[in-house]
């Protein structure tokens, strides 16, 4: 990566070697990172990522928008409809 790139993380922790990260973060080879999601969750104390101030971690609050709150509340609304007219909500697990 080049030493201006950032490291953008929402998928899954394992998906990121934190202990290079750490390693790349320190020698300055690349610019900083954003994680939503760590290798060992909730983060730990003296996780060493926490000295960076170029890191920003959110824990799985990246997806907590105005809109997928609002899509949330209409699917549930709309399978409480569905409920009540007699249908099969969209989504059901048994």
């Amino acid at each position: 990566m080049k030493d201006t790139a950032f490291l953008i993380n929402t998928a899954r922790g394992s998906l990121i070697d934190e202990v290079a990260l750490v390693g790349a973060l320190g020698q300055e080879q690349i610019a900083g990172a954003a994680l939503d999601v760590l290798e060992t969750e909730p983060m730990t104390k003296d996780n060493p990522l926490r000295k960076f101030d170029n890191v920003w971690v959110t824990s799985h609050l990246a997806g907590q928008t105005v809109e997928a709150r609002e899509r949330a509340g209409l699917a549930a609304a709309q399978a409480v409809i569905d409920v009540i007219d007699g249908k099969e909500p969209v989504g059901l697990i048994v």
